[in-house]
């Protein structure tokens, strides 16, 4: 896993992970424990990035831009 961003409360950690055929959006609690899959995809995620106010993760796959809203 590489890239870790926390986020603004510092309760829950954003990275990319995955395998070396292919690069996820991984989210995480601070703890540990909660781990998602933000894009799963079959192109590398990479660049991922918070939102002001922490409620989206925007990051790349190929050549698009994704928006994933966190509930």
């Amino acid at each position: 896993m590489s890239d870790p961003r926390w986020s603004r409360d510092a309760q829950k950690i954003l990275m990319m992970g995955g395998t070396d055929v292919n690069t996820e959006i991984e989210l995480v609690n601070a703890d540990g424990t909660g781990f998602t899959n933000l894009s799963m995809t079959v192109s590398n995620d990479l660049y991922a990035r918070w939102s002001p106010d922490g409620t989206a993760v925007s990051f790349t796959s190929g050549d698009e831009v994704l928006v994933r809203t966190l509930t």
